[in-house]
């Protein structure tokens, strides 16, 4: 897959956003005003989607300046820009999947992204049955799905400025999801590593007293 990244990049960050909006980040999102207030009233604000992800903490790398984060900048602006439409689309679906609720209990315990490479741009939402070893549905998931063409490598710089109307003092509140993208997955593995090394050196004294 192509579009603005390799598919091993597009899979990272596909993970990024199915770890954010599944529990427990979903129910955190939920339950803080302020980091679900970016995804309220899609028909009538402003808000960009390069602002929103933003201001999310959800760029495809640990820091938004590097290339790979820029690109991702760039993309989201193209679609915003390119397709009102499809835009729209996009932050409502965000809206109902994190809001819409039945008989007070919300209709959904997960929200999931997926990317194709097609012809156009094009997005489509659906739910998704959850169910048990029985078949007995458990709930339901809404799969979020944005098929596009490879479009370049062009690069925006993290869209600090706020869109018009948009509170400046609300900068980005949710924390980066480092180690989907291996980071704390090496920090882990460091010790380890530290552990075997210095067994070696050991072994290698008494092999030589």
């Amino acid at each position: 897959m192509g579009l603005y990244f390799n598919t091993a990049d597009t899979a990272k960050l596909c993970a990024k956003l199915n770890r954010r909006f599944s529990d427990p980040s979903l129910s955190e999102i939920r339950s803080d005003p302020d980091r679900l207030e970016k995804f309220l009233n899609p028909g009538a604000n402003n808000r960009s989607l390069q602002r929103i992800a933003y201001k999310s903490g959800l760029w495809p790398t640990k820091n938004p300046t590097t290339n790979k984060a820029k690109r991702w900048f760039r993309f989201l602006k193209d679609i915003n820009d390119g397709s009102a439409t499809i835009a729209k689309n996009i932050r409502q679906a965000l809206y109902d999947g994190l809001t819409k609720q039945t008989a007070g209990a919300y209709d959904y315990s997960q929200l999931v992204f997926t990317a194709i490479e097609g012809p156009v741009v094009k997005f489509t939402s659906s739910d998704i049955a959850i169910t048990d070893g029985g078949g007995n549905s458990v709930g339901k998931a809404l799969l979020l799905c944005l098929q596009t063409a490879v479009i370049g490598t062009a690069q925006l710089s993290p869209p600090t400025t706020p869109d018009p109307g948009e509170d400046p003092a609300n900068e980005p509140d949710d924390p980066d999801d480092s180690d989907v993208d291996g980071t704390a997955a090496v920090v882990r593995r460091a010790p380890r590593r530290a552990k075997k090394k210095a067994a070696k050196k050991k072994a290698a004294r008494k092999r030589y007293r």
